[in-house]
């Protein structure tokens, strides 16, 4: 044991033990492998360092060693990133080509937040009203549930503020073109597509009555495609991208876990849509079969269709973003507070119109969706009253009184012995007043067809 490798501190250390009691042999051996331990963490870091300052390119493709300034590889005629962007990669930080579909994700994302913030001046620097996002095409529940299904994927490209965008683009870049170089750019953007729509689903049966936008389920969709597909691989490679893609799925559920415990952001973290579509996507790696990844570079009739459909899907979501149909203006709409109360005299309706059908279970399904809405049955103070039957009478009563011009509050609430409660009678009647414009709002809504 030379001074060279350590041993004279090894050895000091061993004597201070062994003067203190503890056993010297066994001292000794915990500090010579700690000291190796050391070695070999240098060494590797050594060879990192020489691998980031390597001059010339490495062909991704087929491995090959190619001249710095090469712009096709020698060997396979595969096209070759700049050796700068190479040393980034070297360094591990993903740099998507200008051309590919992260990019262009990235792209039409920040498009639309820029066209957003034209739209509604003076929104979008710390964040947007819920009547922006659920306008644009948000995944609320009482809107999607009510059959706007598109919003599952319309979802993806909407983002809360500028901090909730910039975190979805660096994990977008830094994961998208790991699953492009594995599986080809038309299977990214289906796989994209698909496991953020499962992240919506998710987040409609997990969080009913909120509304989520972002990337951040499709964006982990993509990491769970990744991670699947190189634990399958069993290669070096395979490994490499599994373990990649593992840790930005363990920041990303840490980072949603610790928000929504602290907040700080002006926004609550899906985890809901973040764990579907991890698991999702994680499925679809692991079960796509090897030949369809080597095969990348063919063309494929179902590699073809996938990017066709994930491409027709993108398309029509971003264009319902930029033009909502008219029926979103409801829902606009129902983000206030007398829409709120106006989601539920439609239930009402809806169900009271089943009951003269003769369909009372499903009558009264319906009107037990009121709670997934926040929303709870009033009118009708006798217990021993059918709900169904009290909130039919409630509304149509309501709505003669709403029909006619409102008394006075002094008129209307007077109290029983001729007092004038003034404040108790202000309170009802704008209580009433607000029940009056929700019942309206819902009849609007009805006559216009939505």
């Amino acid at each position: 044991m030379t001074d060279r490798d350590g041993g004279d501190w090894v050895e000091r250390l061993t004597g201070i033990a062994a003067s203190l009691g503890f056993n010297p042999v066994r001292v000794r051996w915990r500090l010579t492998r700690w000291r190796q331990r050391l070695s070999r963490t240098g060494r590797v870091a050594e060879q990192k360092v020489q691998h980031i300052q390597y001059e010339h390119k490495v062909c991704p493709s087929c491995g090959r060693v190619n001249d710095r300034y090469a712009a096709k590889c020698v060997g396979c005629g595969e096209p070759m990133s700049s050796r700068a962007w190479q040393v980034f990669e070297r360094v591990g930080v993903i740099m998507p080509d200008l051309l590919s579909v992260s990019s262009l994700l990235g792209l039409v994302m920040l498009g639309i937040y820029a066209f957003l913030m034209v739209k509604h001046p003076g929104q979008g620097y710390t964040g947007w009203s819920a009547a922006v996002l659920v306008g644009r095409g948000a995944n609320w529940w009482p809107a999607t549930h009510d059959g706007q299904w598109w919003r599952l994927g319309t979802y993806v490209f909407l983002h809360i503020g500028l901090v909730h965008i910039a975190f979805n683009l660096i994990a977008l870049a830094q994961t998208g073109p790991l699953v492009e170089k594995a599986f080809g750019r038309g299977r990214m953007l289906f796989f994209f597509m698909l496991t953020g729509v499962a992240g919506g689903v998710a987040s409609l049966l997990l969080t009913p009555g909120g509304f989520s936008a972002g990337a951040s389920g499709a964006v982990m969709g993509l990491i769970g495609v990744g991670a699947g597909w190189g634990h399958r691989d069993g290669t070096t490679i395979g490994r490499e991208v599994r373990n990649q893609m593992i840790k930005w799925a363990v920041y990303t559920m840490a980072f949603g876990l610790i928000v929504n415990m602290r907040g700080g952001f002006g926004f609550r973290v899906d985890n809901a849509a973040h764990g579907a579509g991890l698991v999702v996507g994680a499925a679809l790696g692991y079960l796509t079969p090897s030949s369809w990844v080597r095969g990348k570079t063919s063309i494929r009739l179902g590699s073809a269709l996938m990017g066709g459909v994930g491409a027709a899907a993108a398309i029509a979501c971003v264009i319902l973003v930029l033009v909502p149909p008219r029926s979103s203006r409801k829902w606009v709409e129902a983000t206030s507070p007398a829409g709120t109360k106006a989601l539920g005299y439609a239930l009402i309706d809806e169900a009271c119109a089943l009951r003269d059908q003769g369909q009372r279970q499903r009558a009264e399904k319906k009107l037990a969706e009121m709670g997934k809405f926040g929303l709870m049955l009033s009118g009708g103070e006798d217990s021993t009253q059918d709900p169904l039957d009290g909130a039919c009478a409630h509304a149509s009563a309501l709505r003669a009184i709403c029909a006619l011009e409102p008394p006075t509050p002094e008129d209307a609430y007077a109290s029983a012995d001729g007092a004038n409660d003034g404040s108790d009678a202000a309170d009802e009647a704008g209580e009433r007043q607000e029940a009056c414009a929700a019942i309206r709002l819902a009849d609007s809504w009805k006559a216009k067809g939505y």
